[in-house]
């Protein structure tokens, strides 16, 4: 697609040392190339000038008939497609994928420059901003998230401000934080136009809102309209702040039931367009090398903290005393099928009440004695090492803004971490376990179970078609 002499120039523009980037790691040359051709936009989002391929189009949208179109958006597919190869096939994630330590390196001024990049607004396309704040925990969040692109894409938008979109350090601080700082937007970007693009804010070309506060860390929207959904510079996504969240359990739902295919946008989500920043990416890395999980690993997602104690939802699927788990995990599995297992919970919650004297909570205190212990002695007799990741090491990255934010920063941690183990061990009454699962079967990994009351239960095995649906 590119010349030999603009890849070589490229290369040699990013090259550190002796230690030259992995472009593809960082974005791909079709996201650089806009710059440096300097690309107009039709008011349709397609590229009217420049040479790349990937959206080259005709002025005039509406005079193409309609095989045309279905060509073109297939074009359009296909060159995505070839950029990123394994977010698309069933095989998915083999040898050099983000995981891969061989293309992980990470420099924060070159991704900073490349961000910005990445989130230079076009013109010409419209943009979307969501008016409503994040709630629930990280997966919660996330639903809400997932809801929310897909309602961007059912608009036809093409764009939406990375100020507008905040994840809530639910369990930490409470703040509620900006997009971009916790996720990969130049990798994310790098999918356009199958996915809308993020881009920062310009008060120039959006003159409908502003953000006023700390707009680099926890901006906050202001809607210069009386009625907001009459705003078109940018449009507001989601008459209340539950529609994108009950728009994608529903569409869920749908899918589950057999009555609606998987949306293309879930499914580059799923497979590998939603992803961390690679400053995250480079803590959990570092982690994974340094304890030993490149060995093998399993994660266990114990959903026993005191708060799962006094849930009141699936109450007959619920397990939440952790020898119980581990006892049938170790009769499922008489012999250790991985050196190691992650253990997922939330110290933090289970700690606030099992080393609280004014709370009598014998189960939480029972529970974090055992995890302590077996941290130190180990599974199986000794022959498979617990290791604990999560808020734990986001506190301890020492990371300006993962160290503060761990509660946030810990569940993603975890989350990719058990999205990249070799067996998960979860729940069906946690939306956490259940997206993991979701997550690791469009990736191609099947080694999924549910502990439930007297047993260890697979979910995914090869003959089914769709992962477990969150349904407590």
């Amino acid at each position: 697609m590119y010349s030999t002499t603009m890849k070589k120039s490229f290369l040699r523009a990013i090259s550190i040392g002796s230690i030259t980037l992995s472009v593809l790691y960082f974005t791909n040359f079709a996201l650089i190339l806009h710059e440096i051709q300097e690309i107009e936009y039709s008011s349709n989002g397609i590229v009217e000038n420049g040479l790349l391929p990937l959206l080259a189009t005709t002025r005039n949208r509406e005079e193409l008939s309609n095989s045309t179109k279905v060509r073109r958006q297939q074009n359009r597919h296909d060159d995505v497609l070839s950029l990123h190869p394994t977010s698309s096939e069933a095989g998915i994630f083999k040898n050099g994928d983000w995981w891969n330590d061989k293309k992980s390196y990470y420099d924060p001024i070159i991704y900073d420059q490349l961000r910005k990049t990445a989130l230079k607004p076009y013109r010409n396309v419209t943009t979307a901003a969501y008016p409503h704040g994040p709630f629930g925990g990280f997966r919660n969040q996330y639903m809400t998230f997932a809801g929310l692109i897909l309602m961007v894409d059912q608009g036809n938008h093409s764009q939406i401000i990375v100020e507008s979109v905040k994840w809530k350090d639910l369990f930490g601080t409470n703040q509620r934080l900006r997009h971009d700082l916790f996720f990969d937007v130049v990798h994310w970007n790098s999918f356009y136009p199958m996915l809308p693009r993020f881009v920062k804010y310009d008060s120039d070309l959006f003159t409908d809102v502003t953000f006023v506060g700390k707009t680099e860390l926890t901006p906050t929207i202001k809607w210069n309209v009386k009625n907001i959904s009459g705003a078109t510079k940018p449009f507001a996504i989601g008459s209340t702040g539950l529609q994108a969240q009950n728009q994608y359990k529903q569409y869920v739902k749908r899918v589950v039931e057999g009555s609606q295919e998987r949306h293309r946008v879930d499914l580059w989500m799923l497979r590998g367009a939603f992803r961390p920043h690679p400053a995250l990416h480079s803590i959990m890395l570092e982690y994974w090398k340094k304890a030993g999980l490149s060995m093998g690993y399993m994660a266990l997602h114990a959903r026993i903290e005191p708060d799962m104690q006094k849930h009141n939802m699936c109450v007959d699927a619920k397990v939440t005393n952790i020898t119980h788990i581990i006892n049938n995990l170790q009769a499922k599995f008489p012999t250790p099928p991985k050196p190691n297992i992650l253990f997922i919970f939330n110290r933090e919650i289970l700690e606030s009440e099992a080393k609280n004297e004014n709370i009598d909570n014998a189960l939480a205190k029972y529970n974090l004695d055992v995890i302590d212990n077996v941290m130190k002695t180990g599974l199986w007799n000794g022959r498979v090492r617990v290791h604990e990741a999560g808020v734990s090491l986001a506190k301890k990255s020492g990371h300006d803004i993962y160290s503060k934010y761990f509660s946030l920063s810990g569940s993603i941690l975890d989350f990719f971490l058990a999205v990249q183990a070799d067996i998960f061990i979860g729940t069906e009454v946690s939306s956490f376990s259940i997206d993991v699962e979701i997550t690791r079967f469009y990736r191609g990994k099947r080694d999924n179970y549910h502990y439930v009351p007297g047993n260890i239960e697979m979910t995914t095995p090869s003959n089914v078609k769709h992962p477990p649906r969150f349904k407590c």
